[in-house]
């Protein structure tokens, strides 16, 4: 665990959280935010707890850099690295399907701005009572994505209120003196504590950041009953999987995806969340009775959480607090899947692994899925050199795929042909693993599995929260 945890107090979240059973910080300018009020709110009444809804205002340019577009929506300024802005893109990218099918729009930001006004504005209708905040919320939201409502300006957003029937008397003196203080020494101490994003979650002593924790948080305010659920993009205890189709038994091989084409799977022997997704997306495939293509991608390896030091600014501090969270997550949920992902950190060469991947993938397919399970099993337990070619040669036996003609392919045709697969999928936009590819569209993480499985049931509609 990285040095600055455990300097930490152990109870550091539920002292954030008070006396409240769920805290839910959120910021005007998240897409992700945005698109979480309505699951967040579903699994709240579910459990029957209310929400402590907490401004937190993300400081984007101190870890992701900054832009801004011209009026044509064309990028005029920016610092950001091409890794950066292919991140910001899927994330706008993502946040909108989930927005469409739900009947909202979601429009791309000029700018990167400033919502601690609207975080001050937020507190205000707070004060009014749930209602009068939900009605904000909802609100703001939607004008905001919909480019209708300037933030920044006091104004617009004391209008704004008064137009939901909210009082405005003394706003703006709150905006400028106890609102200003109040909101700033929430952002510290929730920042102090960890907090680095939104959507976040405390619950008991445990904090959770992205909407696709739902089900766990739902779990926990429980009373942790049953087995620990794994991440998904819903509230909790979704409607029940598609009926299988009728007409005969169902085949390992399953039913190929929309198009014509299996649902491709990438993911890289050397990353954890690749781990974690290999048995979940396995059995997702047999009881949606689909046909699953499987592809490795060699990409960045796990960042390791660095140890904390007195010049460290804002950026570096929310670099390692996410570096964390995600350590957390992958410990958390590895224990949930019964396995054991040992040092996670790990870098090095995956090449010979990969390589006997597209070799059975090719001579023996029909056994791709126990050749994979072995090799993540023997990597994430240190049984096994993924850069060497003998040892993957046996595994490529143990399947019946001819060891030693594996052992000359990957001295000379193979490599090639490594290549030219990574290519292909970076060609179609794969940049991180584990990914899933349905049509055109690409989705990150596991989590999208119920999407997937409402892509390829046909429906339209409203996507059920």
């Amino acid at each position: 665990m990285g040095e600055d945890r455990s300097m930490l107090p152990p109870d550091r979240f539920s002292r954030l959280r008070v006396d409240v059973p769920l805290a839910v910080y959120v910021d005007l300018k998240s897409p992700y935010a945005f698109i979480s009020l309505e699951p967040t709110r579903a699994m709240a009444a579910a459990r029957g707890v209310p929400i402590d809804w907490r401004p937190f205002t993300l400081d984007i340019p101190s870890y992701l850099g900054s832009a801004r577009l011209d009026a044509r929506g064309k990028v005029a300024s920016s610092d950001r690295t091409p890794q950066q802005w292919s991140g910001v893109r899927y994330a706008y990218r993502d946040a909108r399907r989930y927005a469409t099918l739900r009947g909202k729009t979601l429009r791309g930001t000029e700018k990167i701005w400033n919502s601690s006004l609207a975080g001050i504005a937020m507190l205000w209708a707070k004060a009014q009572g749930p209602a009068a905040l939900d009605r904000f919320l909802d609100e703001a939201n939607a004008r905001f994505w919909r480019r209708e409502l300037d933030i920044e300006d006091p104004s617009v957003l004391a209008v704004l209120l008064q137009e939901l029937g909210l009082e405005v008397d003394g706003f703006q003196s709150f905006l400028e003196g106890s609102g200003r203080t109040l909101h700033d020494e929430m952002n510290q101490a929730a920042f102090d504590a960890g907090v680095f994003g939104v959507p976040t979650y405390l619950v008991e002593d445990e904090m959770w950041f992205g909407r696709e924790h739902l089900p766990r948080v739902s779990w926990l305010i429980g009373g942790r009953v049953g087995a620990p659920p794994d991440v998904a993009n819903r509230s909790f205890d979704p409607p029940s999987s598609p009926a299988a189709p009728q007409g005969g038994a169902l085949t390992g091989a399953g039913s190929p995806a929309r198009g014509g084409e299996p649902l491709l799977a990438v993911l890289d022997l050397r990353h954890p969340l690749a781990a974690l997704a290999l048995r979940p997306v396995r059995a997702f495939a047999r009881e949606q009775a689909l046909a699953l293509d499987w592809l490795p991608l060699t990409t960045p390896t796990l960042r390791a959480p660095g140890p904390s030091a007195p010049s460290d600014d804002r950026g570096a501090r929310h670099r390692r607090f996410r570096a964390q969270a995600i350590e957390r997550e992958i410990e958390v949920y590895a224990r949930g899947q019964g396995r054991e992902l040992r040092e996670p950190h790990r870098d090095g060469s995956a090449e010979a692994a990969h390589l006997g991947w597209l070799w059975v993938r090719e001579r023996a397919r029909d056994r791709l899925e126990d050749f994979l399970e072995d090799l993540f099993e023997a990597y994430w337990s240190l049984r096994i050199d993924a850069a060497d070619p003998a040892q993957v040669a046996a595994r490529v036996d143990a399947v019946g795929a001819d060891g030693a003609a594996f052992l000359d392919w990957s001295k000379s045709e193979g490599p090639a042909a490594a290549r030219d697969v990574e290519a292909g999928l970076r060609g179609r936009g794969v940049s991180q693993v584990p990914s899933f590819v349905l049509g055109d569209e690409i989705f990150q993480g596991r989590q999208h599995l119920p999407m997937i499985a409402w892509r390829l049931d046909g429906r339209s509609g409203p996507i059920p929260i």
